[in-house]
């Protein structure tokens, strides 16, 4: 685990200190926390993956909160540093406040986890990314179609005036299929585009499931 979190001496330079992580190939799992790091931006995050590359993990956890300058094409160079881990088994990102990461990015996001159907624990908090629409939740609907062995699943999309009634059901068709789900939370509190229909449409997918629920919706 690294933590730097909320350090105001972070900026795209300390991510090239990080660079060390390629000295340790055999590394399964790899937890990094950058939050509130505003002086870091897309080379940045360049600077980060170059690291990434020698290792075969089996669990990464990203987390990047708070840091308004990183924008699609940042998360586009993670991403692309993370597509070749075969064996991926966890996967986490935490990019809440980023506003600058749209439906384009976040679809490509997806389309990579996609690929991965070995993945059993996945969790993406955007919350206060305004410009995730519905589009973006209909492309993770198509992902966890795929991800079958999800056995927990967290996703927080709060404070969104964009994600509405559409994206609600999307991500209910997503998961409904997901037999090896036990455990599933959910926040999308403050988006008031989001309706009762939306919200009855989402529990009654869930509701003859076997599986933990957790979902803030108001």
């Amino acid at each position: 685990v690294f933590d730097y979190q909320a350090c105001k001496m972070n900026d795209n330079n300390t991510l090239i200190t990080v660079t060390g992580y390629g000295d340790f190939p055999y590394l399964e799992q790899l937890t990094v926390n950058f939050a509130r790091s505003k002086l870091i931006d897309d080379v940045g995050i360049q600077n980060l993956t170059g690291s990434l590359y020698p290792m075969e993990l089996k669990s990464i956890n990203l987390t990047m909160n708070l840091c308004p300058d990183i924008t699609d094409h940042g998360l586009v160079l993670y991403v692309d540093s993370v597509a070749h881990y075969k064996r991926l088994e966890v996967f986490a990102l935490a990019m809440n406040g980023c506003k600058k990461i749209t439906d384009e990015g976040f679809s490509y996001l997806t389309k990579m986890l996609s690929a991965h159907p070995h993945l059993e624990i996945l969790k993406l908090q955007f919350e206060n990314c305004n410009q995730i629409t519905n589009k973006g939740l209909e492309s993770l609907r198509d992902a966890l179609t795929k991800l079958i062995n999800l056995k927990r699943v967290t996703f927080h999309f709060g404070n969104n005036d964009k994600i509405g009634d559409a994206g609600l059901m999307a991500l209910r068709d997503g998961l409904i299929n997901l037999q090896a789900l036990d455990c599933f939370e959910l926040k999308l509190q403050s988006c008031i585009q989001i309706t009762d229909l939306g919200i009855k449409y989402l529990k009654e997918g869930m509701v003859n499931l076997n599986r933990i629920v957790n979902m803030e919706l108001d």
